[in-house]
């Protein structure tokens, strides 16, 4: 009887031990790994590429960019046409709104005002390189003077639009 009861509590020691072992290698391999080392402060630029490893990596990335307004809409009504993707050059149309194109002009001044005679800018100059790119104008002077106009006004025929 005792032989038994020895056996018994033997039995029971090894399927304790058993339990907390598989209690301990569970915790361990399901907590997240520690990150080694210090993150940079600053952004970091990778290249990624698609290849085949012999084992699954499990990485966490975050990834963060800047938002910037690349156009701005200041036109009422509805867009009736999208210019297809691809590269655009100073002039092209981008859309269209209630049947008024908008074309591509680089800068970084956005056109606030309805530019004309005398006024004087960088959202002026902005228009004359745009000018100077189309073979319209010579130079950008910030300045909408005499030159400007008729540049403005020889690339308003071209279009088929009123002067």
């Amino acid at each position: 009887m005792a032989r038994a009861l020895g056996k018994r509590l033997a039995l029971g020691a090894a399927a304790i031990a058993l339990i907390a072992a598989a209690f301990w290698a569970g915790r361990i391999t399901v907590q997240p790994v520690a990150v080694q080392g210090e993150l940079p402060a600053s952004e970091v630029l990778v290249d990624v590429t698609e290849q085949t490893v012999g084992r699954s990596l499990t990485m966490n990335v975050t990834v963060t960019q800047k938002k910037r307004a690349i156009a701005v809409n200041a036109l009422a009504g509805v867009v009736t046409q999208v210019r297809p993707s691809g590269e655009v050059a100073v002039g092209d149309v981008l859309y269209t709104v209630g049947g008024v194109p908008v074309r591509a002009v680089a800068g970084n001044e956005p056109f606030y005002r309805a530019l004309g005679p005398d006024d004087v800018g960088s959202d002026v100059q902005q228009l004359e390189e745009a000018l100077v790119q189309l073979g319209r104008l010579t130079s950008a002077d910030r300045r909408y003077g005499t030159a400007t106009t008729k540049a403005v006004r020889a690339w308003q025929k071209d279009l088929g639009l009123p002067q």
